[in-house]
């Protein structure tokens, strides 16, 4: 058989091997492109206590997702989202199943969880958004992005309620805690006369109140979760503690502004500490963090490197400002957020702008 007639024939045959796949595959002759996807890991607490701040951080990276349609470019953002419920080993056995599926960034919340973490961020170079008071996370860890309340802010704005009143500071355990004693006593050590130490499962301040009460203490400064407020303020009432101010740092989530009312004694104001006058702040928070990782991924995508490449990832975004939805967000060069805070009171439910006398 002629040789042509031959290469025709063998043309022909693997034509139809062409078509018979593509036709198997898809309906079409020519199989699809697969489409180009980004993973983006969350580990948060979304059970227990600590829900109440976990949720509104998902829902605020989620929607800033669903703003650009989740979307990178040519790229689509797949969110895996994982409740570790606050506790560290459960947010290291969730990173590691974001490693496992091919997750390049992922946001985590509190100091503790994402201090369990922060080695394998290092060592696998994971891009973290971190959603915490911490700035040693960031400083210790390039790969490591900031962005919620500073301990450093608070404990400067909070300490300017002090003034020529007698103060005292009542701190939890932890590094935030400690960061945030250090501050106040960097700035105003000499107005301090006491300081008490306690855990954050600690239900009883007695004790303490006591103290403050016999010691006369006016000012004093209060750092702590939510439930360690209320127990505080309700105990102080009880106890007929009537100081002229209570400074509270970290504290305007929507259950302690609903409910601290209830504990004024008619003498005593409450003056917190804040970043936002709005007490969903965490959301805020979760759509920013989220803003600032599309940022960067949109300037790698200009780069012409993948959208979640981490080298690219942590030099686009430290020193970057960005003009967001709540306003504008600016990173230093261990890329921290400032956020900056400012004084509230509360009166029916809802924070109001305090300024110390």
């Amino acid at each position: 058989m002629d040789k042509r007639v031959l290469l025709g024939l063998a043309v022909l045959a693997l034509l139809g091997l062409v078509i018979v796949f593509g036709l198997n595959q898809t309906g079409f002759f020519l199989a699809p492109v697969q489409e180009q996807k980004i993973l983006v890991g969350l580990t948060l607490p979304l059970s227990g206590s600590l829900a109440n701040i976990g949720e509104p951080i998902r829902e605020g990276v989620e929607d800033s997702f669903k703003a650009n349609g989740d979307k990178i470019g040519n790229y689509s953002v797949q969110l895996i989202v994982e409740d570790d419920a606050g506790d560290s080993a459960k947010t290291v056995s969730n990173y590691q199943f974001f490693k496992s599926v091919g997750v390049n960034s992922f946001f985590v919340a509190f100091t503790k969880p994402a201090s369990a973490v922060n080695p394998d961020s290092i060592k696998d170079k994971k891009i973290m958004m971190f959603l915490g008071t911490a700035t040693s996370i960031p400083k210790s860890n390039p790969y490591a992005f900031k962005h919620h309340y500073n301990a450093v802010d608070e404990a400067k704005v909070i300490s300017t309620i002090v003034g020529n009143n007698s103060s005292a500071l009542v701190y939890n355990s932890g590094e935030n805690g400690e960061v945030f004693k250090q501050e106040i006593m960097n700035r105003i050590g000499g107005k301090i006369s006491s300081q008490f130490m306690f855990d954050n499962s600690n239900t009883d301040f007695k004790q303490i109140i006591v103290k403050l009460k016999d010691a006369n203490i006016q000012a004093p400064l209060f750092f702590g979760y939510p439930a360690n407020l209320l127990n505080f303020a309700k105990q102080s009432r009880e106890l007929g503690y009537e100081p002229k101010y209570i400074g509270v740092s970290a504290n305007t989530f929507p259950e302690t502004v609903n409910a601290i009312e209830q504990y004024y004694n008619g003498k005593t104001v409450y003056v917190f500490s804040s970043p936002f006058q709005k007490t969903d702040f965490d959301y805020t928070f979760g759509y920013q963090s989220a803003e600032l990782l599309q940022y960067g991924m949109n300037e790698c995508l200009k780069r012409g490197a993948v959208p979640d490449d981490a080298e690219c990832l942590k030099e686009t975004m430290i020193n970057a400002t960005i003009q967001g939805k709540f306003g504008q967000i600016k990173t230093d060069e261990f890329g921290i957020v400032d956020v900056g805070s400012s004084l509230y009171t509360v009166k029916d439910k809802k924070l109001l702008p305090f300024e110390a006398s």
